[in-house]
């Protein structure tokens, strides 16, 4: 966690009392959050669930979530992105339903997905998570910059930056994605830099920071 006079960012389970913590930085707060809950990964399946829903758990957790953001900003200016995976945008789009002017994406946008500039080739990651001791490898990742499979964490995090700062123009920006991109967004701008299966981004789970994305100057 940073958290000083200049600079808010943190990992945490919950994203709406983290908000509000950041809210009070001033600055624009941008929100980097994994999908609500859903149904058991099929093995094999290469698509890593694309398609897969919410649970009836998931959604009423989604729908708890913009509630509670509503609360703690009423009327604010807020927006909403997700990636190609079905769980995100219902999660993205449940959120948004509850407070009154969220704006929600027209369509996704896959460098929340499968064109994340952290990862590079597909089966080199299986490989490494055949092999075992996968958090293990990903804390060596983000310790290191450098793993099989994934980009150099450091210009990964900078393209990410970049592509999160094109999107948001609102005061503040919840981009909905997976778990393996919260890590890596967490570890690149140093929110958590260590983890293991208890300390791994839950669902609904993700990275709040302030001015990560400065408001564009205007020429």
């Amino acid at each position: 966690m940073t958290n000083n006079q200049n600079c808010f960012c943190v990992l945490t389970d919950d994203v709406a009392a983290a908000v509000a913590d950041a809210m009070k930085f001033g600055g624009r707060t941008t929100v980097v959050m994994r999908h609500a809950e859903r149904p058991p990964l099929e093995f094999g399946d290469m698509t890593f669930g694309r398609n897969l829903p919410l649970t009836e758990h998931g959604a009423r957790d989604a729908d708890r979530l913009g509630a509670n953001l509503s609360t703690i900003c009423p009327g604010c200016d807020i927006s909403f992105f997700y990636g190609e995976s079905l769980r995100c945008q219902l999660t993205a789009k449940r959120m948004a339903q509850q407070i009154a002017g969220a704006k929600l994406a027209d369509g996704p946008s896959p460098f929340l997905g499968g064109e994340s500039p952290y990862l590079a080739d597909v089966n080199e990651r299986l490989a490494l998570a055949k092999a075992g001791n996968y958090i293990d490898s990903l804390n060596a990742y983000f310790a290191t910059g450098r793993q099989r499979g994934f980009n150099e964490l450091h210009s990964a995090t900078a393209a990410f930056i970049t592509s999160l700062a094109t999107l948001q123009r609102s005061h503040i920006g919840v981009f909905v994605t997976h778990d393996l991109n919260v890590a890596c967004s967490a570890a690149g701008i140093g929110a958590c830099r260590v983890f293991s299966d208890s300390l791994w981004p839950a669902f609904l789970s993700g990275v709040v920071a302030v001015n990560l994305c400065p408001t564009p100057s205007v020429p």
